[in-house]
């Protein structure tokens, strides 16, 4: 077992959340990762890493139906984001890009969840590698990983 895939685990039984970690094949975007778990592009929690000027990282975690809008995520932290580098990412949270969890960082980052996550029953969440997710509740989540939920979502 990877050591990505060990620290999820090890968080999902320090908050206490109920939540069950899937292999699945590698999926290389958010609809191949529905499509091999059997749900709703909806229902899959992108996550991605911003970085301010300050060199302060922050976790958005979308529906895989949205996009992060970059300046409304910076109005709403109050500083100019950008997205992280693969390499930045890596050395940060611990994961690699198709990976990042919403749990298990090698450092303390805020967590930002999408509004709109909060409206369904479950979702999939990349668990620290590319083959594996965590299915939970988004509410449960939120709460147990002390995350906010905030509209920054692109308008289409």
């Amino acid at each position: 077992m990877s050591e990505s895939l060990k620290r999820v685990k090890k968080e999902v039984i320090e908050l206490s959340l109920d939540a069950d970690l899937i292999e699945i094949k590698t999926a290389k975007s958010s609809a191949e990762a529905a499509a091999e778990i059997g749900c709703n592009l909806e229902e899959i929690a992108k996550s991605i890493v911003l970085k301010s000027q300050k060199d302060m990282y922050y976790l958005f975690i979308c529906s895989g139906i949205h996009r992060v809008d970059i300046k409304k995520a910076g109005f709403l932290i109050k500083e100019d984001l950008k997205v992280a580098s693969a390499s930045e990412i890596r050395d940060f949270t611990g994961f690699a890009i198709g990976g990042v969890s919403p749990l298990g960082h090698k450092n303390k980052i805020k967590k930002i969840f999408d509004e709109y996550l909060m409206s369904l029953d479950l979702v999939y969440a990349a668990a620290g590698t590319p083959k594996h997710v965590l299915r939970c509740k988004p509410d449960q989540l939120l709460r147990r990983t002390k995350g906010i939920a905030l509209d920054f979502i692109k308008e289409s």
